[in-house]
This record gives C-alpha cells, sequence and structure tokens, in this order.
C-alpha cells in the first residue's frame, strides 16, 4: 500500500525525512532537482542535455510507476575534442 506522503510528492518525503535524526545528514543535501532551466542552461555551456520521461525509464527497467508519473531525467554528454589514444600513433 503507498503511503500519503508517497502520493504527496517527493517534497513531502523530504519533509519527512528531515524530521528524523538518521537521515538529517542526507537530507540536508537534497535540494529539489534541477529546476527548468537546466536543459538551457548545460546547452548554453558546451553541454548535449537530453530529457527523459520518467514513465519511459521505468518502463525500460520494467518498474511500475506509482500514480501519474511527474518529472524525469535528464542526462547530459559533454563532447570534448578528438585525442590520440594513449600508446597508438
Amino acid at each position: 500500500m503507498m503511503s500519503e506522503d508517497v502520493r504527496r510528492g517527493p517534497a513531502a518525503l523530504a519533509g519527512q525525512a528531515r524530521q528524523m535524526p538518521a537521515l538529517q545528514p542526507y537530507a540536508s543535501l537534497w535540494k529539489g532537482g534541477l529546476g527548468g532551466d537546466a536543459p538551457r542552461w548545460l546547452a548554453g555551456h558546451g553541454w548535449q542535455p537530453q530529457s527523459h520521461d520518467l514513465a519511459a525509464v521505468a518502463a525500460a527497467y520494467g518498474r511500475p510507476v506509482p500514480g501519474p508519473a511527474r518529472g524525469g531525467f535528464l542526462t547530459a554528454v559533454r563532447p570534448s575534442p578528438s585525442l590520440p589514444l594513449a600508446g597508438v600513433s
């Protein structure tokens, strides 16, 4: 059965974790995500960002998504100039 905090979202879970002494050191590191500007910022700084829908990622791993999927994942690759491999002439 899904807890009420899970249904309310990540902010509720983070708030609950901040109230647990054993989790406080870890919960203090949670900042709430990257925000909607992250892909544009990354692209403007030489990265190639790609957004991944939460439901699609979960399906690819054969995992269920509890309730309506919100959010997702962001990956980014920063291309570098071609460099010769070590030991290869």
